[in-house]
């Protein structure tokens, strides 16, 4: 049995902590596998558990503007957060049938939906190994994997416009050449 959570727009700390509390309580037997939708009422910046905050984020500058600096227990690089993604967040034992258990397998498996999502919206999507979708070449959802007790969570979003500026302006670069590469860089991928 699985259920689906539809959080709406929820603050920061709960979009990127109530997954980890329901991947508890799945691992617990206390809850069927879930997947839960939704989306930050205001930006902030995720780092990835293995991420030095200090070398990856301008904390000065999130200060300023007041932005929630938070650790999510997967792995990946630094990123801004904001209004304009839907985050998908799948949480299931490892032992059930539907969770393949190679990784591979389990991105291209459960990533089919976020592809059928964005078809349904008009945009020729498709899935790139090992955790990108992607449309003509470029990346429109990142994601992740992580594991919490006895339940892997996929997290993953569905970005329907990105704030460039904004997303290199909170990473820690050596000098503000670099960062206008870097933000040429991903408006390109």
């Amino acid at each position: 049995m699985w259920r689906l959570l539809d959080l709406g727009s929820v603050d920061p700390y709960r979009a990127q902590t109530f997954y980890e509390a329901v991947g508890e309580a799945v691992s617990e037997g206390l809850a069927p596998n879930t997947v839960i939708l939704c989306r930050p009422q205001k930006p902030y910046v995720c780092i990835g558990y293995f991420q030095a905050v200090s070398r990856a984020v301008d904390l000065d500058y999130c200060a300023r503007k007041g932005l929630p600096v938070i650790r999510r227990i997967q792995g990946g690089g630094a990123c801004y957060l904001d209004h304009n993604q839907l985050f998908y967040q799948v949480i299931a034992r490892k032992d059930s049938p539907e969770i393949p258990r190679k990784l591979d397998e389990l991105f291209r498996k459960f990533l089919f939906a976020t592809v059928h999502a964005y078809r349904k919206l008009g945009v020729d999507a498709e899935y790139k190994p090992v955790n990108d979708v992607v449309a003509r070449g470029r990346k429109i959802s990142g994601n992740g994997v992580g594991e919490v007790g006895d339940t892997v969570i996929l997290v993953g979003n569905i970005i329907m416009d990105l704030d460039y500026d904004e997303m290199v302006r909170v990473l820690k670069v050596p000098d503000e050449k670099f960062r206008d590469k870097l933000a040429k860089s991903m408006r390109g991928w």
